[in-house]
């Protein structure tokens, strides 16, 4: 039996155990099989997508679809992954570090914000969980802002918007 042979028959049985245990799993959603433990690129273009939250020692950066959260002395990642798949354009902490806000670019996008609370992350597999989305731009939300007393929320349409809107996020409404 030659080289050739030995890694191709190699290959079959390991392909075949592969099969055998994904069969085996088959009830179960592809959400359930994977799960994000680590991102190592980002897409920043500007300084609204990364944002430091020095008290928490938590930074955030977007990568594609997907808010990090680094904290900075455990070299930990936390996630938020954005539901409706939409890449984000912006980012923000609020000032008790407990909320983040993302807006997104394309047509009709959303100003979402995001619980990230320690409790809420480890119930949520490592992941912040959507608290309210609000619409109000047609073509993207390049910044989004947190007011330092945290019950107001800005979001900036980008040039073909030519929209501000200040949100009273916790009522879901335009004020």
């Amino acid at each position: 039996m030659d080289f050739n042979t030995t890694k191709s028959i190699k290959k079959q049985s390991s392909l075949k155990k592969i099969k055998e245990r994904s069969s085996s799993k088959a009830g179960h959603k592809l959400s359930e099989k994977i799960s994000l433990e680590k991102v190592l690129g980002l897409t920043v273009k500007c300084n609204s997508h990364l944002v430091v939250h020095e008290p928490s020692h938590q930074c955030a950066y977007l990568a594609g679809s997907v808010v990090v959260i680094l904290n900075s002395k455990t070299n930990e990642q936390k996630h938020i992954i954005n539901s409706c798949r939409k890449t984000l354009s912006s980012v923000d902490f609020s000032h008790d570090g407990v909320y983040i806000a993302t807006g997104e670019t394309g047509h009709q996008p959303a100003v979402r914000v995001w619980n990230i609370d320690e409790a809420i992350i480890q119930e949520n597999g490592g992941c912040g969980v959507q608290v309210v989305e609000l619409h109000g731009h047609s073509f993207g939300i390049p910044i989004v802002a947190f007011a330092p007393h945290g019950s107001l929320l800005v979001s900036v349409g980008n040039q073909h918007d030519q929209e501000v809107n200040v949100w009273n996020w916790r009522h879901s409404k335009e004020t």
